[in-house]
């Protein structure tokens, strides 16, 4: 028999894949964006999401540690969500790299919280599959991102791809409090 998915980790993994399918509008299509509203350095949003995911990470494992998984995964997809609005209507590079920012907390926050909570759901024996299990529905929700958003942007443009994006997290917060109340 060959090897299966771990099915204690199904929770951390779909709240997981939300996001990312999410982020799938970022990773391949941002840049295409910024081009279309005028502003010259893209790259610079990527920066800023970056060092404040790293930043971001250096605490707030404590904080998931002590206070539980909800405490870092609900604020964290809340600004997740305020991000995504602000790509909606932005204007301005100051906006851009604020989207960034609140990106970047999103992804810092939630995206570890989510893999301590998989490692620790599985069976120590079962740790390897868990986090094939987690990371195959990144994989998934980033090859059908493209696709997704991608569909969308050449029927409807941008706008709808990043409400699409805070409706998803907005359901993953929903998710996140009916599937992880226990930790």
């Amino acid at each position: 028999m060959g090897p299966s998915a771990e099915k204690t980790v199904l929770a951390p993994a779909t709240i997981q894949t939300m996001l990312t399918l999410g982020q799938a509008s970022l990773t391949g299509f941002f840049t295409l964006f910024a081009v279309s509203r005028g502003m010259e350095n893209a790259g610079m949003f990527f920066a800023i999401q970056a060092m404040t995911m790293f930043a971001t990470r250096i605490f707030t494992g404590k904080i998931a540690d002590k206070k539980g998984t909800l405490r870092v995964v609900i604020p964290g997809l809340l600004c997740g969500i305020i991000g995504y609005l602000i790509l909606i209507f932005v204007s301005s590079n100051d906006l851009l790299l604020l989207a960034g920012l609140f990106n970047g907390i999103c992804v810092g926050m939630v995206q570890p919280a989510l893999t301590a909570q998989a490692v620790k759901r599985a069976p120590a024996e079962r740790r390897g599959a868990a986090n094939a299990t987690f990371f195959l529905g990144m994989d998934i929700a980033n090859g059908a991102g493209g696709y997704l958003w991608g569909s969308i942007i050449d029927v409807s443009g941008y706008a709808p791809v990043f409400a699409g994006g805070a409706l998803l997290l907005a359901a993953a917060m929903v998710l996140s409090m009916i599937l992880l109340r226990k930790e």
